[in-house]
């Protein structure tokens, strides 16, 4: 018999590693193992039409899956079959133009001339300092635009871009415990300049005029995580106005691009116009990368990578330059694909002849779900929260097919509702027996914190109560306007850097 005998308080369970070598080989191990999570773990990316889909970069049954006529066994799962029927690309997007590998060479220029040579890159060691210069030579820099482009234009791989050198990054200021470390890879200064013409500029110019969701306001051009939460703070102060029952669920993501699957990307790329030859020569070179990691010692000599009979490497790279642009395209598509299944949540005007109509608002992998009632009677609030219950499990399964996964436990609810105290309405400061329960993808359940009216959630960057409350949000605000001062203060600045200040940190915060 096993019993679990007394821990000493306080117990350690960490320890501090200074070894070279012993830091080098756990955070390569840790890496690694992390960026097989999706692959690893339970979920229905592993669904068997998944499973195929990705097979050879996406690029095999990409056509089926654009047009529709892809075969779905009729035993597949709603949540996977609504997924893959959101790719079809609309009349629209069969119009878009196709975006080859060709990058000329006014693009190379301009690319390298506003990048900063500071910026980290390249383990072969030529950083940007140099690319800028090559780049200011018109003969020498048109030479360069084709040899970038050669491999984009015929789907090979140029083996120099293969190596990558992971940094680690504190997510939290001081917090070193290894699973709170960030990766970002750094990688070869042209690929990654590349990656930045071809999708961060090209494809997304592509998408924005077929048309993207818009329940997803990331990594889109002239859209904050401002815009998102003044929708949340304006659809709360409906529901005051209006006395009406509104709950909303903010839901986070846990790694996010690093569950990402890169053939999956592809076909979402795909659907807006990006070439096949682009998309394997991405996939092709992300597959076969080698992996080491960078300490303050210096540059690890071992690497890691997929290798034959291990689970799959996943992960698109925080750090490379088409990241955020496909996260934005593959989450618009998942949006797709839950409006298909729910419908809006619908607020009219009084005079209706305008409404609110949405049932999420998103800013990268914050995304709040939304469920509503204008029936003024006491009592819904129970249907409400089980109407959100709904969309939210589904928005967490349709999350699953493409890798991601819900933190559960950084999640929580929101309910405007109402209580009478003879008179009129008032806002109902206690939850009662109100409650949400979300299943993972080992369909074990997590129940989500529930906040009550007077209690902000901490979301896209605000703190915002559903009474209307800021007083929190102003206090943070306030301190962090302070800060800021008093480190301006003491610091030497010129007048140029003043006015940066000001713009760009002082008025932002206010």
């Amino acid at each position: 018999m096993i019993i679990l005998m007394a821990v000493e308080q306080p117990s350690v369970i960490w320890r501090t590693v200074n070894d070279t070598s012993e830091i080098e080989k756990l955070l390569l191990e840790r890496n690694s193992r992390h960026l097989r999570q999706a692959e690893m773990e339970e979920g229905k990316c592993h669904d068997p039409l998944i499973r195929q889909m990705k097979m050879n970069h996406g690029v095999d049954m990409m056509d089926e899956v654009l047009s529709g006529t892809i075969d779905i066994p009729e035993a597949t799962d709603e949540i996977i079959v609504a997924w893959i029927r959101a790719h079809k690309q609309t009349e629209a997007e069969t119009k878009l133009p196709p975006i080859t590998g060709e990058i000329s060479t006014e693009d190379f220029q301009k690319a390298f001339a506003v990048v900063s040579e500071h910026t980290s890159s390249s383990p072969s060691g030529l950083h940007y300092s140099l690319w800028k210069c090559l780049a200011k030579d018109d003969a020498i820099a048109e030479w360069l635009a084709i040899m970038t482009s050669l491999p984009f234009l015929h789907g090979f791989i140029n083996e120099r871009w293969q190596r990558v050198i992971d940094v680690m990054l504190e997510k939290k200021q001081g917090n070193r415990k290894i699973h709170m470390l960030r990766i970002i890879a750094l990688l070869e200064a042209d690929f990654n300049t590349a990656l930045e013409i071809l999708f961060s500029q090209r494809l997304i110019q592509s998408a924005e005029k077929a048309g993207l969701s818009e329940e997803q306001w990331g990594s889109r051009k002239n859209r904050m995580a401002l815009d998102p939460a003044m929708r949340n703070m304006i659809t709360f102060e409906y529901g005051r106005y209006m006395r009406i029952v509104i709950a909303m669920f903010a839901a986070d993501l846990t790694a996010c691009f690093d569950r990402m699957f890169p053939s999956l990307s592809n076909i979402a790329a795909g659907k807006f116009g990006m070439d096949i030859n682009v998309l394997m020569a991405r996939g092709k070179t992300i597959k076969n990368m080698r992996r080491q990691v960078q300490t303050g010692h210096g540059v690890s000599r071992e690497s890691y990578g997929n290798e034959q009979g291990e689970p799959e490497i996943a992960g698109e790279l925080q750090g490379k330059g088409d990241v955020a642009i496909l996260y934005c395209l593959q989450s618009s598509i998942t949006m797709n694909a839950h409006a298909a299944l729910f419908p809006e949540m619908v607020l009219p005007s009084p005079a209706n002849e305008r409404a609110i109509k949405k049932r999420n608002d998103g800013y990268v992998d914050d995304v709040n779900t939304w469920a509503g009632e204008m029936d003024l009677d006491l009592g819904v609030e129970e249907s409400v929260m089980y109407d959100l219950q709904q969309r939210a499990q589904g928005l967490t399964n349709l999350n699953e097919v493409s890798g991601g996964s819900t933190a559960f436990h950084k999640c929580a609810c929101q309910i405007l509702q109402w209580k009478s105290n003879g008179v009129t309405l008032e806002i109902n400061e206690e939850i009662g027996d109100l409650s949400m329960v979300l299943v993972d993808a080992k369909g074990a359940p997590s129940k989500i914190t529930m906040l009550r009216p007077s209690e902000p959630n901490k979301g896209l960057g605000y703190h915002m109560a559903v009474d209307g409350n800021q007083r929190e949000e102003f206090a943070r605000r306030s301190s962090k306007v302070e800060h800021t001062c008093v480190a301006a203060e003491n610091s030497r600045i010129n007048h140029t850097e003043a006015k940066q200040l000001l713009e760009q940190r002082l008025l932002a915060q206010t």
